[in-house]
């Protein structure tokens, strides 16, 4: 045998080479394919995403369009304008929330970031506030003022107070808040309110709403949380006869007791506010009270806060609860179920009649004669005389006044002497 043919072996080694590579450009022509592949249904998903958001967002838009309208509608507002709309000069009457700050609105946000004059109780408190909820250092284009206004204070403030919300040279948003909830209901404000509605009526020559003349309302409300309706709403009592709010009681027990004693006949639901460290006996107070027949009660703690609480009961079985040490704490609503109607028959109103034609019946009783004896004898300054005394019963009491006349002229000549019990 000779030796190999050198020609065919480098035939065969080019071959090889030429498979080789072959073999590589295959490899990497069906990475390519795989990898277009891939972007290509990467892109048709990216695609498929994009149309599903526009979807979503076309779903969106009729919605607040259709919202726009109907404020457009309602206010008079314009839709584009309202955007670029500035917050009218005035004093506004700001709600803020009573513990959940979710519970701010859209309008009391858009005033407070506007308002260069902030009159508030606390002003710790306040600028913590408007620190939580993102409200910048100032008031539209200029510094932010934050004004205590308290019951402390009031007094010295209130007329410069209503001369610069009246006048407004400045064209200022001034806002009013309270700690917690609605500004005026059992807060201060309400003096300053009524000074720059008087003014302003003044002003104007006093002309009303019903005049036809249209002025710019220079007090405006703002609405949001209440503790009273957040209580009223959580409490399940009835309220068919509406509700009753009746604010902070007297602090001394005979007033209290006095203020208590002067709802007892009240068929509609009470509303009061309580401090903690009253608690108790307040609730000793409401259970000698409304004890015939006795009344529920309910508890309203911490309303829209973490440990948010109602506590439904007798007097009894909250004063048991509510004893505890510890127990009663945080801002509290007081609510006392309504009571009955009383029940009126035709002959319960026949009897009524007959006893308003004689003066010896237990007509309207121990009131018609306490009235007409603080009038004749006791009143301080300038008592009635017999005629006037029963002219003033017959139309506050009802009662019929020769009847009036008659019992007015007895206590009159006796010259006093205990009322009857």
């Amino acid at each position: 045998m000779g030796d190999a043919d050198p020609l065919a072996h480098h035939r065969g080694e080019k071959t090889i080479a030429s498979e080789k590579r072959l073999s590589r450009e295959g490899i990497r022509a069906r990475s390519k394919r795989e990898d277009g592949a891939r972007d290509v249904s990467n892109r048709e998903e990216e695609e498929e995403e994009e149309e599903e958001e526009e979807e979503e967002e076309e779903e969106d838009t009729p919605s607040e369009t259709n919202f726009g309208a109907a404020a457009s509608l309602r206010f008079g507002i314009n839709e584009k304008d309202d955007k670029k709309r500035m917050v009218e000069p005035g004093l506004y009457i700001v709600s803020t929330p009573i513990g959940n700050l979710d519970d701010i609105t859209v309008r009391a946000l858009k005033i407070l970031t506007e308002a260069t004059l902030i009159l508030c109780e606390d002003t710790r408190k306040t600028r913590q506030l408007l620190t939580l909820l993102g409200i910048p250092s100032k008031g539209g284009r200029k510094p932010r003022q934050l004004l205590a206004y308290h019951s402390h204070n009031f007094y010295e403030q209130r007329e410069a107070l209503r001369d610069r919300i009246v006048r407004n040279e400045e064209e200022e948003v001034i806002a009013l808040v309270s700690d917690a909830g609605a500004p005026v209901v059992s807060d201060p404000g309400q003096d300053l309110v009524d000074l720059v509605l008087e003014a302003t009526s003044q002003a104007s020559g006093g002309v009303g709403a019903g005049s036809g003349t249209a002025r710019k309302n220079v007090v405006v409300p703002i609405p949001g949380a209440s503790a009273v309706t957040t209580a009223v709403i959580g409490s399940g009592f009835k309220c068919d006869d509406g509700y009753k709010f009746c604010g902070f009681l007297p602090a001394k027990k005979n007033e209290r007791m006095r203020v208590l004693e002067s709802l007892a006949s009240e068929t509609s639901l009470l509303v009061f506010f309580v401090s903690p460290h009253k608690l108790v006996k307040t609730l000793e107070d409401v259970a000698a009270v409304f004890s015939t027949p006795p009344r529920r009660v309910c508890i309203a703690r911490e309303l829209t806060k973490r440990h948010e609480e109602f506590f439904r009961g007798t007097c009894e079985e909250c004063l048991e609860e509510f004893s505890k040490e510890g127990r009663a704490r945080g801002e509290i609503t007081l609510l006392v179920e309504c009571g009955d109607r009383p029940k009126t028959t035709k002959n319960n109103a026949k009897d009524t009649n007959d006893n308003r034609d004689s003066t010896n019946e237990e007509t309207d009783g121990i009131d018609v004669e306490k009235t007409l004896r603080y009038l004749l004898l006791e009143r301080a300054e300038n008592p009635l005389s017999v005629s006037e005394a029963a002219r003033k019963v017959s139309k506050e009491l009802g009662v019929k006044r020769r009847v009036a006349y008659s019992l007015a002229q007895k206590i009159k000549d006796s010259g006093g002497g205990n009322p009857r019990r």
